[in-house]
């Protein structure tokens, strides 16, 4: 989008309100360009939470409020606002879904030809001829190949809390995560949220460091939790136990040795056996052979 024309309409639109009350007397295309306006500049400032809701709220309306034929070719830029505003929140799923549908309206021609912004001369860049399709092309290609989210939220109750378990730090209402790490290299991942209600849960709500030494919370883990790292903002706090670890490390060694020494001594077995059983079979047949020479 053209950044420049967006802000002079925006402040076009500042100077001059328009009320909800008002909306009614306007023109069909002149009332979505409005919400448009004010959809693109708030997902152009897009800072915090916030912005993002303000964004999908404007495009929202506009599917809400103009669905008849008149104005149902201003739909795909709606559909394109929207996916900008799941993608801004890191939901791949959704945003595709939102492009798919915009692009089947594109490819449609159910598009709104060429518009300007608000009070200025300026074009809206999506709706010249091709460049909305392009630029739905180039975010679908995204969807399909999403970066890999920073933690995913193992907690079971995560979806009654969150709208995702997948945790970027790009998400505009990032808090942090924690990472939870076991002797047998698990390493399982929470909101911050679903940690303390886990904690309560499982824990009794024990301070990070009171839980070191504890059962692993992996199902049929049999290591224990060695160090919990907490991401909090641009900070990171850590409660381990090097020591622990340490002589976890030092008995699993160990174990990994006694179980290689009965792992060779079962295989010498079973090599002692299939030399028995194949001596054996070896003398049936020579008794076989023997006793159909006499029977002759």
């Amino acid at each position: 989008m053209a950044l420049e024309g967006l802000v002079l309409a925006h402040n076009h639109l500042s100077d001059q309100p328009l009320m909800p009350c008002s909306m009614p007397t306007l023109g069909v295309d002149d009332a979505v360009i409005y919400l448009l306006s004010k959809a693109y500049y708030s997902q152009f400032d897009m800072q915090g939470s916030t912005d993002v809701l303000e964004a999908e709220r404007h495009f929202k309306k506009i599917l809400e409020e103009f669905r008849d034929e008149d104005c149902s070719n201003f739909s795909c830029l709606s559909y394109y606002g929207l996916s900008r505003v799941h993608l801004r929140w890191n939901r791949y799923k959704e945003a595709r879904s939102f492009i798919e549908k915009s692009l089947k309206l594109v490819e449609s021609n159910l598009v709104p030809g060429l518009q300007t912004w608000p009070g200025t001369d300026t074009a809206i860049e999506e709706t010249r001829d091709g460049v909305l399709k392009d630029l739905l092309n180039a975010l679908l290609k995204e969807c399909l190949c999403p970066p890999k989210p920073d933690a995913v939220c193992h907690y079971r109750f995560c979806s009654t809390h969150n709208s995702k378990q997948d945790i970027y730090r790009s998400d505009p209402d990032f808090k942090g995560f924690v990472r939870v790490h076991c002797s047998y290299d698990c390493r399982i991942e929470y909101h911050l949220y679903c940690w303390k209600r886990c904690k309560i849960k499982e824990f009794q709500d024990k301070i990070e460091k009171d839980i070191l030494g504890l059962d692993c919370l992996t199902p049929d883990c049999m290591g224990c939790i060695w160090k919990v790292d907490i991401f909090q903002d641009s900070r990171q706090k850590t409660a381990q136990s090097t020591e622990l670890h340490q002589n976890i490390k030092e008995v699993f060694k160990v174990l990994q040795d006694s179980l290689a020494v009965l792992d060779h001594e079962v295989k010498q077995q079973q090599s002692k056996i299939t030399k028995l059983q194949d001596s054996a079979q070896k003398k049936d047949l020579c008794s076989f052979g023997t006793n159909s020479v006499f029977d002759s």
